[in-house]
């Protein structure tokens, strides 16, 4: 052991006289990275860094040296670095083996600072690729938002791309471009976005391809310019899929659709709204759409059987309240009275309890986040599935839950990791103990067969070399270990605050959302009162008409037997008979066929009624 404690005297001075040393004038080529944070990451370095410390981050990158070896490295080469662009680097290896080490939030912040930077030509490259990781780590978690800092130095970033050519100034455009999309997405979600910060955005996304439409139509949509909300989706679906902003279609589509209805261009609405995806979450809310454009367009065997889709299977628990309305003018509008009062007294059934629950809540508002997680699990105290099925489709809700789950899932990563830290220097210094022990016997018989003026053996040379280099580890992994569990610390310590913020952010969610729901159902309620007062009257001319022509129920039947094979209708699940109807009281989709087909033009058949009688009496 006294010669290990010399070995490790002299190792140590050598740390101290012979750190690694960069180049002292700043080179004009930059470190570029491609797909930093991602499966292919790879580093083109500049000569500010030298080979010793780009392998170790290499070595990092194929997986050979753990998170805490690299945050200890990464933080040697932060304190130690001989160039402002090697200190730099340091950074973001710092931050790097923090996002490996799964503690996203913790890697959040330190590339934010990066980014946030003022930009210089020798770190472009480097605050590019802490860009980069940040649009990693969003696509994971959504509701991770760009920092004030971060979204004012994109345009700077921007300006910088003229020291940069070819494949690396394509890939640095890239980057950019997401994230001057990624920021128009956070800022049409204020409620009052920066006219300038948005044109500043935009003027980034120029050439963007779909990334330009996407965000070029999404800020004509918050500014209700619907004209050019229907130029810039379209063209956003008609591009070129691509894969980060796959999940933004669904939403494009019905913006899109509604953009059209705004505009009176219901064919033009319901022929988007009819491509949204069946597993989309916002599937419910786009045939509701739907069935009013089909409505205003005068397709009311399309908009009844749209509704007929929102009564049947998983979409029945949604909450679609103007649904059966439609249905309720649709049949009022071919003049089937009866079907278009039962369309009414369904609403009246299906949305009872949830007004019911909506108004007590109202009355006396609560925290709405303890009832959505009630919902999730099954609760018997939960509240009803119509308004609640609402609140856990919502995106905000969704991307704040996975943040809050990130959060958990980072407190066991974070002890698992103290742990692990203690862990590498017992196993290093066991290395290096073992290493000494076989290493001893071998030096002793060097020297003793190592004549006047020769040098020793180049395996022993390289052995010792090895030993300098796994002590100059031992020593960063110890410096390092106390920065490593104050970070680790400070995480467990902030993590709370975190979680009741984002929870806040669910309330204030839900909270908009619930009233919404409560204004909605009074609204409708209302308007289906004036309806009511319709159907009634046209009703009760129906019945002094047919009783006028005794035959009519006869002839108009064979109309009816023209028009089954017609039908241009959904056919899912089941719905309900009536509101009069037990719940065990179903149509079924085997069934479906025939009560649709039942809902025929009234209104028409008597002008063919007529037009037939005519007829004959000339005969």
């Amino acid at each position: 052991m006294n010669f290990l404690r010399i070995l490790t005297a002299a190792t140590l001075v050598a740390v101290v006289f012979h750190l690694p040393k960069a180049l002292a004038e700043p080179s004009a080529s930059q470190s570029f990275s491609r797909d930093a944070c991602g499966a292919g990451e790879s580093w083109t370095f500049s000569p500010a860094l030298e080979a010793e410390w780009s392998d170790a981050f290499n070595r990092f990158l194929k997986g050979s040296r753990s998170p805490v070896i690299a945050f200890s490295e990464g933080l040697a080469l932060r304190r130690f670095g001989s160039t402002e662009e090697a200190k730099f680097f340091g950074e973001y290896w710092v931050s790097r083996a923090l996002n490996e080490a799964k503690l996203a939030h913790v890697a959040w912040n330190g590339f934010s600072a990066m980014v946030a930077r003022t930009v210089s030509a020798e770190q472009l490259g480097i605050q590019l690729a802490a860009l980069s990781c940040l649009l990693e780590i969003q696509a994971r978690t959504p509701a991770m938002a760009f920092t004030g800092g971060v979204a004012l130095r994109l345009p700077e970033l921007a300006q910088g791309l003229g020291a940069l050519s070819g494949k690396n100034l394509t890939e640095a455009k890239r980057i950019l471009q997401q994230a001057a999309s990624a920021r128009i997405r956070e800022l049409v979600s204020e409620e009052k976005p920066s006219q300038k910060a948005g044109e500043a955005l935009l003027s980034i996304l120029k050439d963007a391809g779909a990334d330009e439409f996407l965000s070029k139509g999404l800020w004509a949509a918050r500014r209700a310019e619907h004209r050019n909300t229907i130029s810039w989706l379209r063209k956003f679906l008609e591009a070129p899929p691509s894969k980060h902003l796959e999940r933004y279609r669904d939403q494009a589509r019905i913006l899109l659709g509604r953009a059209h209805f705004s505009t009176g261009e219901f064919e033009a609405s319901l022929n988007i709204l009819k491509t949204v995806t069946r597993n989309s979450n916002e599937l419910a809310h786009s045939l509701s759409d739907l069935a009013w454009a089909q409505l205003l367009e005068g397709r009311h065997s399309e908009a009844i059987g749209t509704a007929v889709a929102l009564r049947a299977g998983g979409l029945r628990n949604t909450f679609t309240p103007e649904t059966p309305m439609v249905m309720s003018m649709a049949m009022n509008e071919i003049c089937q009275y009866p079907q278009s009062v039962l369309a009414i007294q369904s609403f009246q059934k299906k949305y009872e309890v949830p007004h019911r629950w909506l108004s007590a809540w109202i009355a006396k508002p609560t925290p709405l986040y303890p009832h959505a997680t009630r919902f999730l699990r099954k609760s018997p105290d939960a509240p009803p599935m119509a308004v609640a099925s609402d609140w856990v489709r919502s995106p905000l809700f969704i991307a704040f839950q996975d943040e809050i789950n990130l959060l958990f899932d980072e407190k066991d990563s974070a002890r698992s990791l103290g742990r692990s830290g203690s862990e590498e220097q017992k196993k290093l210094t066991g290395q290096i103990i073992q290493f000494v022990r076989e290493l001893k016997p071998k030096l002793k018989l060097a020297k003793m067969q190592q004549k006047e003026g020769q040098s020793l053996p180049a395996r022993i040379l390289n052995d010792l070399a090895f030993l300098k280099h796994e002590m100059l580890r031992l020593r960063r992994l110890r410096q390092a270990a106390p920065i490593w569990q104050m970070i680790l610390s400070n995480h467990l310590k902030l993590a709370p605050l975190r979680e009741a913020r984002l929870v806040a952010g669910i309330n204030e969610d839900l909270n908009r959302r619930t009233r919404m729901m409560y204004y909605q159902l009074e609204e409708i309620a209302e308007n289906l009162q004036l309806v009511e007062v319709e159907i009634y009257n046209g009703a009760s001319q129906d019945i002094i008409w047919q009783n006028a022509h005794p035959d009519y129920k006869k002839v108009a039947q064979g109309f009816t037997e023209e028009k089954r094979s017609a039908q241009k209708v959904w056919d899912w699940g089941r719905v309900v008979a009536s509101s009069g109807d037990s719940e065990a009281g179903e149509i079924w989709e085997d069934e479906l066929g025939s009560f649709k087909a039942a809902v025929f033009d009234n209104c028409s058949s008597k002008d063919r009624y007529l037009a037939l009688k005519m007829k004959r009496g000339k005969q």
